[in-house]
């Protein structure tokens, strides 16, 4: 492409012109999410850590919001990869310093998921968070607590059961299938 004017570039009939995609600016990024993660699982990696103490405040959810059109899915969409894989991460990202299998990303978007209510959004990360294959004592309690305060006399369990279906972390519809701990 080297040489070539715009005139030129956007009137060509050249087949074999191709794009790739360059993602830049984003290293800032990068390090903050890093940082996060790092300092998210030496503290839950401390001697005196509580899964079940719900009472202390949790630092394991970002989000990202401001207008449209500034990257905000295509940068989480970027960092969901990274953290999924080494070979989606940008070269220049360099590697993560904590252990691998210890990070399991989740996106959802709710710009793109609107009439998404609180309890299909916890019951995503719930159902995404199943594929772990450990129990998370600390979120059961939580989401039973809440369950059934909001819902007295129903069974969560009985309600996944009839079908309810959810989105899993934007990707395609599918049933949710999973058992809550049952320490209380």
């Amino acid at each position: 492409m080297a040489g070539r004017d715009l005139r030129a570039l956007f009137s060509t009939n050249d087949r074999g012109l191709e794009a790739t995609e360059a993602f830049t600016n984003r290293q800032a990024q990068w390090e903050l999410v890093a940082a996060a993660l790092g300092e998210h699982l030496r503290h839950t990696a401390e001697p005196g850590f509580d899964v079940e103490d719900l009472e202390r405040p949790r630092h394991n959810v970002m989000t990202f919001h401001g207008v449209g059109g500034i990257g905000k899915t295509t940068l989480s969409r970027k960092l969901e990869a990274a953290l999924t894989g080494a070979d989606q991460r940008p070269a220049q990202w360099g590697e993560p310093a904590w252990p691998k299998g210890r990070i399991l990303p989740v996106r959802i978007d709710l710009a793109r998921s609107s009439g998404t209510s609180f309890e299909d959004l916890v019951l995503t990360i719930r159902a995404a968070l199943a594929g772990l294959g450990r129990p998370l004592p600390a979120f059961d309690i939580a989401l039973r607590r809440y369950w059934e305060t909001q819902h007295p006399g129903e069974s969560l369990e009985e309600y996944m059961r009839r079908g309810v279906r959810l989105l899993h972390a934007g990707r395609k519809r599918r049933r949710c299938r999973w058992r809550m701990s049952s320490r209380r």
